[in-house]
């Protein structure tokens, strides 16, 4: 049976790392698929914590917004419209209006994919550390507030 380990990170401290390890994901995957030769688009990237009321409420991801191309399997000569229009035949019409056979460009989900997964994990890690914490408290409440006698 797998050990549950109980985090003891504020709020802020979970977010930091999730963040961090959002971008190290990004990283491998742009590699994995070969894209972004140069190293512009991962140095691109930055992230942020949006802070409300002392805790933070939301993680900012910003990156060059050319990085989404690859992802949604657009770019030079295949717009998003003319994929989403032509996918149900396989075929794509460039800028120019000349059709060709078969999409000249293959979608290399190194965003979405990974995003998403990642997403879940945090949503898991927070309700893990947060639903101990509130069962300790509950659970310490109870037995303070419960004297036997016998």
């Amino acid at each position: 049976m797998a050990e549950e380990t109980t985090l003891n990170l504020s709020n802020e401290e979970l977010a930091q790392k999730w963040a961090e390890i959002v971008v190290d994901r990004w990283m491998q995957a742009l590699q994995k698929q070969r894209i972004g030769a140069t190293g512009e688009l991962q140095r691109s990237f930055l992230k942020e914590l949006h802070k409300a009321g002392g805790d933070v409420d939301k993680v900012i991801f910003r990156f060059y917004k050319y990085g989404r191309f690859p992802d949604m399997g657009v770019g030079r000569g295949m717009s998003l419209n003319g994929r989403v229009l032509n996918r149900r035949f396989d075929r794509y019409t460039d800028m120019n209006g000349r059709t060709a056979g078969r999409q000249a460009r293959r979608k290399k989900p190194w965003y979405t994919k990974t995003f998403y997964r990642e997403v879940a994990k945090f949503r898991d890690l927070y309700q893990r550390q947060y639903g101990q914490q509130i069962a300790g408290l509950l659970e310490s409440g109870l037995t303070d507030s419960i004297t036997l006698t016998t």
